[in-house]
């Protein structure tokens, strides 16, 4: 076979989202021409696309092995190691990639990567400037350089970064994105600030999309059965799938016809679940935009949900191009997508009460219940009794990400924790074995007067079922504050550990107060830092009635409307049915 015939047809195959026959082919290349180093590596990507990661590693090595020259190779083989999440053995090979050729940028990024892996977050801030002198018009520097900020907590430092990129390199999604959503996460800048930046991320993803046909041909029967498509990232094991399997199971199979649309490389034993949940399954990764827009149109869905928003792997190209004729925006994401071809997002009166519409360029689907349904873990040990009781000493907790730990959530923790004496609080996070995330957060607290001996600091590289028992360690969690936890609350109430949280005015600092008002708890929000020092102060000085509180709460929660699935998806569907009937009276005639 011809191996420049072979790698043609494998990028064909690729293209349409089947790298299993771009692997075949490659397979029968190399066979054919055991010397070519290229098909080697390029088997090695297909094969990491697969989720094969230990072949693709051999692939990428043997590639290595005979083109010892090749930056490419070099820089491809610290992927596949990175892929492994073996970091330690990618930093010597992006290395060699960069000795090989200084001015490889891609090998800039490998390098970065595979520092902050190792949680070397100086290192890789420090790559990731490289990257931005060898090249300042390439996005991905600046994206480096403010993630390794970023995944170390230092917020303002990220976003310094992110808006240099935005004015100096070439525009970018990617880079747009991780601005919109750092700024989510910042407690310093304006509104108007994020709105203005999703605003030029929507500008890029409409210009990406290049407007297709939106005039659709579907049977405009009120009242049939209607074809609903999901489009995620994340129906794998991730915080998603605790709140799109409820909507799954429940669902009126005789109302709604479900397809899962996965965007993501990993296949596991959740997407494996939810696969079996849905009637209908297409792992659209790494389809063109016109395959996924093509197949979408095919399906002829007409209601086509987004659970990413603005967040890594989302799909806001295929949206812009309005495959169906309702489009609706959910879960996974704090704000508005800004895209004006997504008709709804679905929230509730408490996230965004009457008045919040000009924040959003969706119509606001305020559901009368919650705005989200959760499942609760299968696997979550037992609750434990309160941890005061052995300890002498009440103990805090929040295992939201660190990037969430803003100088303004510190500010009103070390207020509890100097209200309440003795107390400790438990900080548990990817990225906090990393000393960077450590010295910021203690430096926080001690402006605050908190000394570091109160601070329990823990990475969160666990099993869920560890994750989760953790939170016997814990006597009350207190929420972060602007950008609110939404996963960390509601498994926080599966351990019996109430939540106490302060909101504020938009979405993503309201979540908290609509998750503790659905379980019937809506006394533990407040609308001030004094508010949520005086709720945590009545909490711990009834130890007995704390524990009483622990006792019962997982059964509150999961008999409560958070976690009821039927309820959720009647409201959830009977938004769609009056979604289709409104589009239905209003659509323009069908062209001929």
């Amino acid at each position: 076979m011809d191996a420049k015939a072979a790698i043609k047809a494998a990028e064909e195959y690729r293209n349409n989202g089947q790298s299993d026959q771009a692997a075949r082919i490659l397979l029968r290349a190399i066979q054919a021409n055991p010397t070519q180093g290229v098909l080697y590596s390029l088997l090695a990507y297909d094969l990491d696309i697969l989720g094969k990661r230990e072949e693709s590693l051999q692939y990428a090595q043997k590639a290595v092995k005979l083109s010892p020259t090749v930056a490419q190779f070099h820089n491809n083989l610290a992927c596949s190691y990175m892929s492994l999440k073996r970091f330690a053995e990618a930093e010597p090979v992006a290395r060699e990639c960069l000795r090989l050729d200084p001015r490889f940028f891609d090998g800039f990024l490998a390098l970065a990567g595979s520092l902050e892996g190792q949680g070397k977050m100086a290192e890789a801030v420090d790559v990731g400037r490289q990257a931005i002198a060898s090249n300042p018009y390439r996005m991905e520097g600046y994206g480096a350089m403010g993630q390794a900020y970023r995944a170390y907590g230092a917020i303002e430092d990220a976003l310094e970064v992110f808006r240099d990129g935005i004015k100096k390199a070439k525009p970018d999604l990617k880079l747009a994105m991780a601005y919109v959503f750092t700024l989510n996460m910042s407690d310093r800048v304006d509104e108007r600030e994020i709105q203005e930046a999703t605003k030029f991320h929507s500008q890029l993803v409409e210009q990406i999309a290049q407007w297709r046909n939106s005039n659709f041909p579907h049977d405009r029967s009120p009242d049939r059965r209607l074809k609903i498509g999901y489009v995620s990232p994340d129906f794998r094991i991730h915080s998603v799938a605790s709140f799109i399997e409820p909507i799954l199971l429940h669902r009126d199979r005789e109302a709604v016809h479900v397809t899962l649309y996965y965007r993501h490389v990993f296949v596991d034993s959740m997407t494996h679940h939810l696969r079996k949940l849905a009637d209908d399954f297409k792992h659209i990764f790494p389809m063109t935009l016109d395959k996924q827009y093509d197949l979408v149109r095919q399906d002829n869905i007409d209601i086509l949900v987004d659970l990413s928003g603005l967040t890594e792997g989302n799909s806001m190209e295929l949206f812009a191009r309005k495959p169906a004729p309702i489009e609706v925006t959910m879960i996974g994401y704090c704000n508005s997508t800004g895209l004006q071809a997504i008709d709804y997002r679905v929230v509730d009166e408490r996230t965004d009460p009457p008045g919040s519409e000009p924040n959003s360029t969706e119509s606001l689907a305020r559901l009368p219940g919650s705005f989200l349904v959760y499942q609760v873990q299968k696997d979550a040990p037992p609750v434990g009794p309160l941890p005061f009781e052995r300890n002498g000493f009440f103990t805090f907790g929040s295992f939201n990400q660190v990037a969430k730990l803003t100088p303004a959530t510190v500010h009103q923790w070390s207020r509890v924790l100097l209200a309440v004496p003795n107390s400790k609080i438990i900080l548990k996070s990817y990225g906090l074995d990393v000393q960077a995330a450590q010295d910021r957060l203690i430096q926080l607290f001690a402006e605050n007067g908190v000394e570091s001996d109160r601070l329990d600091l823990r990475n969160a590289r666990d099993t869920i079922a560890e994750h989760l028992g953790t939170y016997n360690e814990v006597d009350v969690a207190l929420d972060s504050f602007p950008y609110h936890g939404t996963t960390t609350t509601c498994e926080a109430l599966s351990m019996g550990v109430p939540v106490v949280t302060h909101y504020g005015q938009v979405h993503r600092s309201r979540v908290g107060l609509s998750l503790v008002t659905s379980i019937g708890h809506p006394e533990w929000a407040s609308d001030s830092f004094e508010g949520m020092v005086e709720i945590v102060q009545g909490l711990v000085r009834d130890p007995v009635r704390l524990a009483q509180i622990r006792a019962r709460l997982r059964e509150e929660l999961m008999t409560s409307r958070l976690c009821d699935g039927p309820a959720h998806c009647r409201e959830l569907e009977s938004f769609y049915r009056q979604a289709w009937q409104k589009w239905c009276r209003e659509a323009p005639p069908v062209l001929g």
